[in-house]
């Protein structure tokens, strides 16, 4: 019932459209279905019950495209994908030209043989004459056109909705390097892996009163080439840097050389 009440208030023109023309789409699929109109005598139960057997099918039918159309409207409006929206359109447009054709039917065999009001001069009478002509084909289509309208209307409104979005863009922050902190640039080979290092001269201090040139720190470790203390080396790191690395190189292929 919440939902039919929300469909009701957030559609009400599909919903009022829908049922305005339900009486003449039953009529007509009466009519189709099982031939004339029944005449209804009060007093006369056969012809209410000869009624109802005819007006009951072609009520349900005519019911079925009515809620087809509320319910493709509101699908309409709410769909996310092009795929979604152009099937759901022609599956509208579909049932609007149907409830049209309905309408159609309905007045061609309804509409009175009318007369131009006295006002009118013979001449205008006649220049008019086609015109009026038009309305059957104009009146019909006023309310499935208006409804194909109202539901292109809405679901433009929604695509633009949904397709305006804010985009945030994270940038990624880039480390500043202090201009008072050396880099050291490691190089990798076939041993050693080695990576770019930065050295916190903060965190460096002095080993000893007597020799404030030895330093250290809580993570140090000498080269192995030139006995230099590294600060905070890496966990395999085992040279200060590409000289140090490329001459143990170079001595350790001389003694194996030699030992050939």
């Amino acid at each position: 019932m919440e939902r039919l009440s929300h469909i009701i208030s957030t559609h009400i023109f599909i919903f009022a459209t829908s049922i305005a023309m339900l009486v003449h789409s039953t009529w007509t699929f009466g009519t189709l279905f099982s031939g004339q109109q029944p005449t209804v005598y009060i007093n006369d139960p056969s012809t209410i019950l000869a009624y109802v057997f005819w007006v009951t099918p072609a009520l349900l039918v005519a019911l079925a495209i009515d809620v087809g159309q509320i319910q493709t409207s509101v699908k309409l409006s709410k769909s996310k994908t092009r795929r979604q929206q152009v099937t759901l359109g022609i599956t509208f447009v579909t049932l609007a030209l149907a409830g049209y054709y309905l309408q159609w039917f309905h007045l061609a065999h309804h509409i009175p043989a009318l007369e131009f009001g006295a006002g009118l001069t013979a001449d205008m009478r006649n220049s008019l004459e086609g015109f009026k002509s038009l309305a059957i084909f104009i009146i019909p289509a006023l309310l499935p056109l208006s409804t194909i309208l109202y539901t292109l209307s809405n679901t433009s409104d929604d695509v633009t909705a949904n397709m305006t979005q804010t985009v945030n863009v994270n940038y990624p922050s880039l480390p500043i390097q202090n201009a008072v902190t050396p880099a050291i640039e490691k190089t990798t080979d076939e041993e050693d892996t080695q990576e770019v290092k930065t050295v916190d001269m903060t965190s460096v201090v002095t080993a000893n009163d007597d020799d404030p040139n030895a330093v250290t720190s809580h993570n140090s470790r000498t080269c192995e080439e030139c006995g230099q203390v590294m600060v905070n080396p890496t966990w395999n790191q085992r040279f200060c840097n590409d000289a140090c690395r490329q001459s143990n190189w170079r001595k350790r292929q001389s003694e194996e050389a030699l030992r050939l």
